[in-house]
């Protein structure tokens, strides 16, 4: 299953002369321990073997023509494991060549004196290579999983934000109207200092109602909140300085230079 790690990798060799395969399995076993080898002499038990899926690399120890690599490459590559390819031949024809590479196959080996020594070079390369591409597999499914919770946690916090928002503006517009009636009806009556106190509380309070009104917005937004824009942190500052209300006897004095 892809994401999932594999146990031992599996080469299948198609070889049909038995005396042949007993040598090459002999030199390959000493040179490719990491993979278990398993000889095929038919082209269907080939194609069961494959069909089982776990296959890592096929190896064709075969001179077929074109149209019957082609076939059966076609037929490998559209099955579940999707092997990698080797041919081994004892044609040096170019123009195979180049048609065998163009039809998937990975590596032709000329059957010549040393081609054992070639084809073990090219399984340890062509194994070590399917090791990292199944990694990457399973890397690119835990971060396609981690994405997926992240997205299903930050959809939930901005449920729980609008709710939340929702919820205090209630309270926040019946303080507001509060503060507003004691100014209209009591103010004369209060000394400088308090009504001060009322008029930056009231303040305080429909800047808080812009907040929550704001957080509001942004959670209903949700990952569609993406647009940056510029802040003007000169008044940011100086509404912030305004809402702590400082008290005029510590003559507190602030400067801003451009922000």
């Amino acid at each position: 299953m892809e994401g999932e790690p594999r146990g031992q990798e599996s080469v299948v060799i198609f070889e049909q002369s038995s005396t042949d395969w007993a040598q090459t399995h002999k030199l390959l076993s000493a040179n490719v321990q990491a993979a278990s080898l398993t000889r095929v002499p038919t082209e269907a038990d080939l194609e069961s073997v494959v069909a089982r899926g776990g296959t890592d690399v096929v190896v064709l120890d075969c001179d077929w023509p074109l149209d019957k690599f082609a076939d059966l490459f076609y037929r490998l590559k559209n099955s579940d494991s999707q092997p990698s390819i080797v041919v081994i031949s004892s044609s040096a024809d170019s123009r195979l060549v180049n048609e065998l590479y163009k039809h998937g196959c990975q590596r032709l080996i000329l059957k010549d004196e040393r081609w054992t020594d070639e084809l073990s070079v090219t399984l340890r390369h062509l194994l070590r290579y399917r090791q990292v591409v199944d990694e990457n597999i399973r890397i690119r499914t835990r971060l396609t999983e981690a994405n997926q919770l992240l997205d299903q946690r930050n959809k939930r916090l901005d449920e729980f934000s609008a709710t939340l928002a929702h919820d205090i503006r209630g309270p926040l517009g019946s303080i507001s109207m509060k503060l507003e009636y004691l100014l209209d009806h009591y103010n004369k009556g209060l000394d400088e200092r308090s009504s001060e106190l009322l008029q930056r509380s009231l303040a305080s309070c429909r800047r808080l109602t812009d907040i929550v009104q704001g957080m509001y917005e942004f959670a209903k937004l949700g990952s569609k909140a993406t647009k940056m824009d510029y802040v003007n942190l000169t008044s940011l500052v100086e509404e912030v300085s305004s809402d702590n209300g400082f008290d005029p006897k510590l003559d507190i004095e602030l400067s801003l230079s451009d922000l």
